[in-house]
């Protein structure tokens, strides 16, 4: 069962530092705030040496790593907005 629900799923990780802009702007947002497309969603925020579970209210913070699925479609849109917005289609 789990090898069908993942399936064509692949994981993508977004660390929020102040060096890189296109993640920086995530901190101070909260879970929901953040134009994540259909088909993904956010499965974990590591934030220093804890794992949680995120709600629409988690607030990100800088340092936070956050652990999104879903779907090849979404995950490159969300590779593009987020690890390289200068990508050429």
């Amino acid at each position: 069962l789990i090898e069908v629900l993942l399936r064509d799923t692949l994981v993508l990780e977004l660390f929020i530092v102040s060096e890189r802009e296109d993640t920086h702007r995530l901190a101070g947002k909260q879970i929901r705030e953040i134009d994540i497309p259909t088909g993904a969603f956010v499965a974990m925020v590591h934030r220093e040496e804890k794992i949680y579970e995120p709600v629409g209210e988690t607030e990100l913070k800088k340092g936070d790593r956050l652990t999104l699925i879903g779907k090849q479609a979404a995950i490159d849109r969300l590779y593009k907005q987020y690890v390289d917005p200068d990508q050429v289609d």
